[in-house]
Order: C-alpha cells, then structure tokens, then sequence
C-alpha cells in the first residue's frame, strides 16, 4: 500500500519496502549544504527516498524567532523541485506543541509501517547533544540513525558520546554502524567534508542586502524576495 500524502515533484508515491532518509531541521531557510548532505546519505545507504521533515517548534530554538513554517516547507518544495525521491514532511505541523524527534519518528513508524528501513539523519553538533533529547535511547530503535562526521575530526567524540549515552552498543565493522543488544537499534557514523554554510549565516547577509543565490537551491531567494516582508 502506497502513503497517500507523500509523492514527489514527479507524482511518485512512497512505496512498503523501501529505505527511507528523514532528514529534520528547521531550514530556515534551506542551503545547498542541506542538500549536499541529503545527496551524501542517499548515495551511502542507497535509500529510495529522502523526506525533509522541517520542525514547526523546535525545542532548542524556543527562545529564538524563527520563520513561519509554511514559508520553510514552501522553501523545501522549491528545493527538492526535480529531484526524484525526495519528499517534505509537514508531520510535525499536524499537531500542538513542541516537536520533539522520538513523537515525530513514533508517527511516522505507525504510518509507514514495519516494512519500511528509515535512516533518520544528524550532523555531530546534533548527536553531541542529543542527551538532553526526549526519551533519545528509543531514537535508534525506531530508525537508524545516520551521524554525519567531519572526517578525521568527530570519530574521537563519535566514541565519546557513544559511550556516554548508548554504552550498551558495540561497534560491527561489517556494518560500519555501532549495534544494540538483541540488534534492536543502529548508529552509522558517515563521513563528509563540511559544506561551509549556516542558515544564520544567509539570513544575515540577505538582510544586509547580500545576494545569497550561489549559497541556496535555484529559486529560494527568488522566493524570499516575494514575501520579503517576512524575511527582512
């Protein structure tokens, strides 16, 4: 049974049985290093499909003024316009409250379904952190988590935190991923060159007046340039 509410840019729809990328964040707005990063895990775990799941009110940014969220999933279509297999998720706007991963992943898992592999996807400054999570120790075992590293920087705090939060799995290098007992939960480590862009960052310079078209996909300025009103 294919999901009735996610088809891509092409009218194609998720299929049972697929690998699937979720990839969370508030995109405010939306870079080319995004996209790089979701081209990187799609290639490395050969998934069929990657959904951008944009937060609608993300815990560590509470006292922080984000950008609407229709404005950002709008930017997310624009950006996997084209793009065959990748998705945006308005999930967490379908309900009240903060959105917290663990609720998001239960939601998705139900409406997904057992045959379905999900990848769930963070940088290290995420995982780094990723004590202070809701219930985080469920996290891997309701999706793999794919951990994205800076080669030759983030294996030693890729241990460390390993370690610290998830001391009962052990390293299978067949599998390059740490493993939980009984093989209930995976954590991939995946190496990547840092793409030197942050949405702070752009949202600064758009406001100086900074032409941010080589940092974002095609039509993403062109589309705050629209509502700027929203952006300035």
């Amino acid at each position: 049974m294919t999901h009735p509410r996610l088809k891509d840019a092409h009218g194609r729809p998720i299929e049972p049985g697929e690998r699937i990328g979720l990839y969370g964040g508030t995109f405010d707005p939306v870079h080319n290093g995004h996209l790089a990063a979701a081209v990187r895990v799609t290639e490395a775990f050969s998934l069929d499909s990657l959904l951008f799941i944009p937060a609608m009110y993300p815990p560590h940014k509470k006292k922080i003024a984000i950008t609407p969220f229709e404005h950002r999933a709008a930017m997310l279509q624009i950006a996997v316009a084209g793009r065959p297999g990748f998705f945006v998720s308005a999930i967490e706007s379908e309900r009240k409250g903060l959105s917290y991963t663990v609720d998001t992943l239960t939601r998705l898992r139900r409406r997904l379904g057992d045959g379905v592999d999900l990848f769930f996807v963070i940088g290290m400054d995420m995982f780094a952190d990723i004590g202070t999570w809701k219930e985080f120790e469920r996290i891997p075992e309701l999706s793999d988590l794919v951990v994205i590293e800076r080669p030759a920087h983030d294996r030693e705090l890729m241990q460390e935190m390993m370690g610290l939060y998830f001391s009962d799995y052990t390293f299978e290098p067949v599998q390059n991923a740490w493993v939980g007992k009984g093989n209930k939960g995976r954590i991939h480590p995946l190496s990547m060159e840092p793409v030197p862009i942050s949405s702070t960052r752009i949202r600064q310079m758009y406001r100086s007046g900074r032409s941010i078209r080589d940092l974002v996909p095609s039509g993403v300025e062109e589309y705050m340039n629209r509502f700027r009103n929203v952006f300035a």
